[in-house]
């Protein structure tokens, strides 16, 4: 019991750093002299560095976002074979994502590093959900609520299929993104959200 607690401890730690690691903020700050931040939507995702910062290194920081999801949630696995452990460490990742301590708990929304986390816990969902938020996006010409009409099915599969603790804390998290998205959602409500007809003008 204190082995699987120490364990757990380490995972929920370690997990959480790791997603407090910003790419955008550091590429910004020490290779462009910008603290994002303070520049476009003022957010630490892959979207922002894009416009702020150029397309090629939005991509960069999306694919580490990734990365970062997933290379945490590998690791977990290699200190346990404990499941609910290793989706603990996915949703401890996202939320250091969402709320990183090293630049005063303000981050990115959690997309590139949930499809990080789910390429490995889930590989099967991660073409589902990147299809789900293209057709959503078509639909609705609004990215931002592609994603989160996306994120609300998984979650929903996600529950149905698991009847543990860990739930809790993914509806946690899921309430995260949704804190974390909160201005482009007040933006759809008041039509004010700005309408992306082309899917791959996603840095404009």
């Amino acid at each position: 019991m204190i082995e699987l607690n120490i364990t757990l401890l380490i995972i929920t730690i370690y997990s959480y750093l790791v997603g407090s690691l910003s790419p955008s903020f550091i590429i910004g700050k020490y290779f462009f002299q910008k603290d994002i931040r303070e520049y476009g939507s003022k957010n630490l995702g892959g979207s922002n560095a894009g416009r702020v910062l150029g397309k090629k290194v939005g991509i960069i920081v999306i694919a580490i976002d990734l990365l970062k999801g997933f290379i945490t949630v590998w690791m977990a696995s290699t200190l346990t074979k404990n499941t609910d452990f290793i989706i603990l460490s996915g949703l401890m990742v996202i939320l250091g994502h969402l709320f990183p301590i090293f630049t005063g708990f303000y981050g990115g929304k959690g997309v590139a590093t949930t499809g990080g986390v789910l390429l490995f816990l889930q590989p099967i969902l991660v073409p589902i959900g990147l299809l789900m938020t293209i057709l959503f996006w078509l639909i609705t010409k609004y990215e931002s609520l592609a994603m989160l009409i996306t994120y609300t099915i998984l979650l929903a599969l996600t529950l149905i299929k698991n009847k543990t603790a860990i739930d809790i804390i993914a509806v946690i998290v899921y309430i995260a993104i949704l804190y974390a998205h909160r201005n482009n959602i007040i933006a759809v409500i008041q039509k004010t959200e700005k309408k992306k007809k082309n899917i791959f003008s996603k840095f404009e």
